[in-house]
């Protein structure tokens, strides 16, 4: 065990879940409401969103999560982020709702109302690792999504893992331009724009963990699915990150991770507790 570890920060959705997995009624619904919105069947919907997933896939650093005219995470991150980009892509060609604040606003409302039919399935092991893990270290979920729907289904895991913080709405997507406590962004290869740091919520919810435990950030390791959104600011605080990586997750990302001085790379998540007991 490295003493000097006191704190694992654990996202959820994808990196205790198959998220991709969970998501499948989720985008069939998303679908359905975007037909009804446009007035259009599936089978006229779906080359659109078929075009749009292969542009997508092309350039997987040119589309993402946009708000305020900064993309705050990648399109390809989880089938959550890639259907709202598909959608918005589709909808700002059909002319509806061209103010991008209002396609956004219409855009989260499909979210919320569609997260709902989202199914849970862990990840093959994560009940013994977070017994494991709980046994040698401090632990914490914080996650953008809500903190009931999370405890609900960690309890649906084992009731034995309701005693794990969890610290819901993060916010772990946005950012407070004019915030300067980090730097405004950073460059990594593969990505060919900005990766943006500034997510003053996020960073709030880690110093309170920090403070209320008294302790430093190089004794707090994060573990996420998602560099941009979960790793990229804890990485520029000084605490350690590990990358779940997802099928899905491309090269670059992977190789922004494991190139870091603070940053690892596991495929299984029980590599987590190798990583610990090594460091």
């Amino acid at each position: 065990m490295h003493m000097a570890l006191r704190l694992v920060v654990l996202d959820f959705d994808g990196t205790l879940t198959h998220a991709d997995r969970d998501s499948v009624p989720f985008v069939e619904a998303y679908k359905e409401d975007v037909c009804a919105e446009l007035n259009i069947s599936r089978e006229d919907l779906e080359p659109k969103w078929k075009e749009k997933s292969v542009l997508i896939e092309q350039a997987p650093s040119e589309y993402g999560w946009l708000i305020d005219g900064r993309i705050v995470a990648p399109a390809y991150a989880d089938s959550f982020i890639q259907t709202q980009v598909v959608a918005s892509l589709i909808l700002e060609d059909a002319g509806h709702t061209p103010e991008h604040a209002e396609r956004r606003a219409f855009l989260d409302g499909l979210f919320r109302k569609n997260y709902a039919v989202v199914t849970t399935t862990f990840k093959d092991g994560v009940d013994e690792f977070l017994t494991e893990l709980k046994g040698a270290v401090d632990v914490c979920i914080v996650t953008n999504s809500a903190t009931d729907s999370v405890s609900k289904k960690l309890s649906m895991l084992s009731d034995k893992h309701t005693d794990i913080p969890i610290c819901g709405g993060a916010k772990k997507y946005l950012i407070h331009p004019d915030w300067d406590a980090v730097p405004e962004s950073v460059e990594r290869p593969g990505y060919g724009r900005p990766i943006f740091l500034r997510r003053k919520d996020y960073w709030e919810v880690l110093e309170k963990l920090m403070e209320e435990r008294g302790i430093k950030s190089e004794e707090v390791l994060i573990v996420g699915d998602i560099y941009e959104l979960d790793l990229s600011l804890p990485e520029q605080m000084g605490m350690d990150i590990i990358l779940t990586p997802r099928p899905g997750t491309p090269g670059f990302e992977v190789q922004a991770v494991s190139s870091a001085s603070n940053g690892n790379v596991v495929d299984d998540i029980k590599e987590v507790l190798e990583h610990i007991r090594s460091a």
